[in-house]
């Protein structure tokens, strides 16, 4: 017991005083306040050959069922999800009811350890359903660990039923005598001690994700940033998956911003992003590479089928109404695409034939779409050629410049 007293104060010390770092998190509110009571649980059973029963059976085993609800609770917490106090409270209850006024349970180990196996086992699902509800939204490694190690709980208590019936535990002096009580016994102080790093562990996976998070994402409009576009893409490309690449630059951003102001040349950025994004598969890529340019990846997609795409993304932009301080910002963009990209053709190489695409389009008038090959960027930029050459200056695609020439 001694142990598990110290497994207690331990993660209750940590926790602590993670919570008078992070007060906005209530979840290590919950646990601190738990695990303390859990250390205040395991001290009274500690010491159930000094104390009367009724303070160290009692009040030790109610504060642990409490500690327990508790350390439930925040998980609850930690999801974001509604506090139900009652939970906790509930099983406590029952324990102080039945030890308080039904003598023949407060006399029979047995029937107290039945009581203690059923809510645990019925805590154990509760610890596995919320951490399953909550890796579906935001998948964490500790989330594995808890269910994994509550299920071995919950399971192990489920034996310990039967086996008070069977091979029914004696107890002399206050001390519980069977051949199957101390491995129980040590079973618990490991699953204190793994939940205790799991529940401590996942708010620093939080903090950890969410920072991986803001380096990917671009403050502004909420897209990837140049770097996360890159890897994402380079992930595609990993696998074998080519694709299509189309740079996007908004046409004449800076005069709204010379005479709008930087406000305005930021609403423009974010509805921009927000018409693209209510139009691109869930499949595509999208980033922004800086100021006012970005970048779609297309993949499995050929030269044809991206066209249709960034075609429907200008005609789409060109009818997007911005309203600013009364003002009615209207806006165009220029789109370099380059398609039939093959998997293994350098990022670096193809982007660049998409940015020539691009340069393309902004000299022959801007709000048009310009081609390169990316089928042929074997290391090097080259020239557009034949009907993507053609496009370039006309803003239709290759294949309906074929059919009119």
């Amino acid at each position: 017991m001694a142990c598990l007293l110290a497994i207690w104060v331990v993660f209750a010390v940590l926790l602590t005083m993670a919570w008078s770092l992070e007060r906005q998190r209530p979840e290590l509110a919950i646990w601190s306040v738990g695990f303390w009571l859990g250390a205040l649980g395991a001290l009274f059973l500690s010491l159930r050959t000094i104390l009367p029963e009724g303070l160290t059976i009692g009040l030790g085993n109610g504060l642990l069922i409490l500690a327990t609800g508790l350390a439930w609770l925040g998980i609850r917490a930690f999801d974001g999800l509604s506090l139900k106090f009652w939970v906790p409270v509930v099983p406590t209850v029952l324990w102080f009811g039945a030890f308080l006024f039904w003598p023949g349970f407060r006399e029979d180990v047995n029937a107290r350890i039945a009581l203690v196996s059923v809510i645990i086992i019925v805590f154990s699902v509760m610890f596995i359903r919320s951490m399953w509800q909550g890796e579906a939204i935001e998948p964490l490694p500790s989330r594995k660990l808890v269910m994994g190690t509550m299920a071995v709980h919950g399971v192990i208590n489920a034996v310990r039923l039967p086996l008070v019936v069977v091979a029914p535990v004696m107890e002399q002096g206050g001390i519980a005598l069977s051949a199957w009580h101390g491995v129980f016994t040590f079973e618990i102080v490991v699953n204190t001690l793994f939940c205790g790093m799991a529940l401590f562990s996942l708010g620093r996976e939080r903090v950890t994700a969410e920072y991986k998070r803001a380096s990917q994402i671009d403050a502004l409009t909420g897209v990837f940033n140049r770097r996360a576009f890159s890897d994402h893409v380079d992930g595609y490309r990993r696998r074998g998956v080519g694709g299509a690449i189309a740079l996007l630059d908004l046409d004449h951003f800076k005069r709204v911003n010379d005479s709008y102001g930087h406000g305005a040349g930021d609403k423009v950025l974010c509805a921009f992003v927000a018409m693209v994004q209510d139009i691109l598969p869930q499949d595509v890529v999208f980033g922004r590479l800086g100021g006012e340019e970005f970048a779609v990846y297309l993949p499995a997609r050929n030269r044809g089928e991206a066209h249709a795409v960034c075609e429907r993304l200008r005609r789409t932009a060109e009818a997007l109404p911005v309203d600013w301080k009364g003002n009615r910002l209207t806006l165009t963009v220029s789109i370099g695409l380059c398609g039939d990209v093959p998997a293994g053709v350098d990022l670096g190489v193809v982007l660049g034939l998409a940015d020539r695409a691009l340069y393309a389009a902004k000299r022959n008038g801007r709000n048009r779409i310009a081609f390169a090959d990316g089928s042929e960027g074997q290391g090097e930029l080259l020239p557009r050629v034949g009907p993507a050459e053609a496009a370039c200056q006309t803003g239709t695609s290759p294949a309906e410049h074929q059919a009119s020439s």
